[in-house]
């Protein structure tokens, strides 16, 4: 099963900090890394087809999610609606 990301919070350097998905379930950044790491899948579908979420993990070792590149900025985690 795969969980739909529908909305975003971010903090004061608008770096994503929580989500919210399909149907009212808020999830932090460090729960769906940890989700994700275990198997999980997440995606946004703003626009078809959807773009499916990844860890990255920068060189200090810190961790966040961002969505496959593909041709639809409304797909991004970033543009998607603030909560």
């Amino acid at each position: 099963m795969a969980y739909r990301i529908t909305h975003v919070r971010k903090d004061k350097e608008d770096d994503i900090i929580a989500v919210k998905l399909y149907g009212g379930v808020v999830e932090t950044v460090p729960q769906v890394v940890g989700y994700i790491e275990r198997g999980l899948e997440y995606y946004v579908q703003e626009v078809t087809p959807p773009a499916d979420v990844h860890v990255v993990t920068l060189p200090s070792g810190r961790k966040y999610i961002r969505t496959d590149a593909d041709r639809y900025s409304r797909n991004n985690l970033d543009n998607l609606p603030l909560f």
